[in-house]
């Protein structure tokens, strides 16, 4: 039997006073259906299960006014129409706590009823007493536990990114293939812009928006070591590679606190110089090692 209660309705996130005596009206059935129609689930289940309860403290008197306790475990089908609100269900096993039963299988009795006819479907109850605790035993379910997977959410916004991603390496693949330094340059530049957001999309990493202009500046900087790995020779790709390397390694040490802002300023008013000297190593070492020129000689005449 299906039930027109709602959600709204129950006592869940309001006050309660707790019934000294066993009252089976404060259990509170919501119908299963109602959501599942959300969803678009109608007819045959295409699933299979049960829902398991566990009550850990559930107490009641004996005739002669003695406390009682038991652990029970209720086990409804998953094709019952009506499941229970839990804070209901937690006011219906309080109130035996002042209630005087002759024993545990009167207990059992009242619960199977009460439950079977709130959750609209028979129901398994299964008391073990203090005795019997040490028997019971802790663990996960056989089979795969959902609990244990991980959420992956794919967006249509990071797919964007995703392609943009797959293009620039793509290009800059292509770019050394054909020794192409343009490709190989922007091919990186779009390849690590694009990685970054597919990365914060999937939460991978943290974004925060004071990040933009650090991975803009690294990614240019990465991008420069990229075509120098493609011309070696060009020891001048090494400053812009470095400068805008370090400055957006920088900022984000400095956002992380690991550093402080003064001590860059500091730093830079200290080394500015070794700029201007790394600058003429670079200018020294491609003189020193000036591209080929390709020499081509006169046909010789042949001979009479």
């Amino acid at each position: 039997m299906t039930t027109s209660n709602t959600p709204e309705a129950s006592p869940l996130g309001k006050p309660a006073s707790y019934q000294a005596e066993y009252d089976p009206s404060l259990l509170f059935p919501i119908a299963r259906q109602d959501k599942r129609n959300d969803f678009g689930i109608t007819g045959t289940l295409p699933f299979f299960g049960i829902d398991i309860w566990n009550a850990y403290e559930v107490s009641w008197l004996n005739l002669r006014g003695k406390p009682q306790i038991a652990i029970a475990t209720v086990t409804v089908p998953a094709d019952s129409p009506n499941i229970v609100e839990s804070k209901s269900f937690k006011l219906y096993l309080n109130s035996f706590n002042q209630t005087r039963l002759a024993g545990a299988d009167a207990l059992l009795e009242l619960l199977r009823a009460d439950l079977s006819a709130g959750f609209g479907a028979p129901v398994q109850i299964k008391l073990t007493m203090p005795d019997a605790f040490s028997t019971l035993k802790t663990g996960e379910l056989e089979g795969l536990l959902l609990d244990r997977l991980d959420l992956l959410f794919v967006r249509w916004g990071s797919l964007a990114w995703i392609v943009g991603a797959c293009f620039g390496g793509f290009f800059a693949v292509d770019g050394f293939i054909r020794k192409r330094g343009a490709r190989i340059y922007w091919g990186s530049v779009l390849f690590f812009f694009c990685t970054y957001w597919v990365m914060a999309g999937w939460d991978v990493i943290y974004h925060h928006n004071f990040y933009v202009t650090p991975v803009i500046l690294l990614s240019f900087g990465l991008s420069f070591f990229a075509l120098f790995a493609s011309r070696p020779r060009e020891y001048g790709l090494l400053i812009p590679a470095i400068l805008l390397s370090a400055t957006g390694t920088l900022m984000i040490l400095w956002w992380w606190e690991y550093i402080e802002w003064y001590e860059v300023r500091h730093a830079l008013r200290t080394y500015w110089p070794l700029l201007f000297v790394i600058w003429g190593v670079a200018l020294l070492l491609k003189r020193r090692n000036p591209p080929a020129v390709s020499q081509t000689h006169p046909p010789v005449p042949p001979s009479l």
